[in-house]
This record gives structure tokens, sequence and C-alpha cells, in this order.
């Protein structure tokens, strides 16, 4: 799931120095690609961050010592991080409704990050949460980044 994850953040890297430079269909590989990364976001974030093995996602055993909390922080996570790669397509792409849905996603990517930082202080299970915080931080920047280069200024 991890490697899966890594390739497409290249793909999406490298579709994005190719829109850059005005190269043909990079513009449908960037969209693409973060589609399906946003898919994957918004559906396996609790397989991805659990480490649980994708044979075991659909099997009820696989999530019996899992906290509520914990399973809801999760998907409150993948929503964010779902909606900022979405947000930072649109705003690449020039397309309507750009600035509100990055600045949505950064919002929220603020606000599981900040949660994360309280709760990885308290608690004895410091490497799942920097997991999350590498993922989230990770894409608060990009999105962050992103609305400083290709927002123009006149639209802010």
């Amino acid at each position: 799931m991890k490697s899966f994850e890594k390739s497409v953040v290249i793909i999406i890297a490298v579709s994005l120095i190719m829109k850059v430079l005005h190269i043909p269909s990079s513009g449908l590989l960037f969209v693409l690609s973060s589609l399906i990364l946003s898919f994957f976001y918004f559906f396996l974030t609790i397989v991805l961050l659990n480490d649980h093995k994708f044979s075991r996602v659909f099997f009820l055993s696989t999530y019996t010592n899992e906290s509520h909390l914990r399973t809801i922080g999760l998907l409150s996570t993948g929503v964010s991080l779902s909606w900022a790669v979405l947000g930072i397509t649109f705003t690449v792409q020039h397309w309507k409704g750009a600035i509100l849905n990055l600045s949505i996603g950064n919002v929220l990517l603020l606000f599981v990050s900040v949660f994360i930082l309280m709760k990885r202080n308290q608690a004895s299970n410091a490497s799942f949460y920097n997991k999350v915080l590498l993922r989230t931080g990770g894409w608060l920047l990009a999105g962050i980044m992103t609305q400083f280069i290709f927002v123009p200024l006149g639209m802010l």
C-alpha cells in the first residue's frame, strides 16, 4: 500500500513538472493520478495508516482492537487528505472553485494536524501519530505552496 502511494505521488510530481514545461497530455496524467490518489486516501486511509494487510480489509476481526475515536479520526484524516489533493488539482488546472476547494482542504488538514500534535504528546503509540502527521503535514505544506504559487494574486 505504501509503495502504491509513493509511486502515485511520484507520477503526480513528474506530471506537474511536465505541465510546467507545457508537454502535451501532462494535464491528463496529472488529473488522473491525482484522482487515483484522492480515491485512495478517501477509501483506504484506515488500511494505509493502521498497517493492515489489504487481504484482511473486509474482515470484521481486523478492526476489533481499534477504538471508535481512532476510526473516526482516520476517516476524517482520509476526507481531509482527499479534499486537499482535489484542491491542489483544481488549482493547478485553473478550474472554477479552485480557491474554495484548496482553502477547505488546507483548513481541514490544519485541524487534523493540530489534533494529531496534541494526541501525539499524550499517547503511548507515537509512531502511529507520526505517520499520520507526516502525511497531513506534507500535504498541508503542498497545499500552502500551491496556494501561493498557482493562485494569481488578483483572485485572492
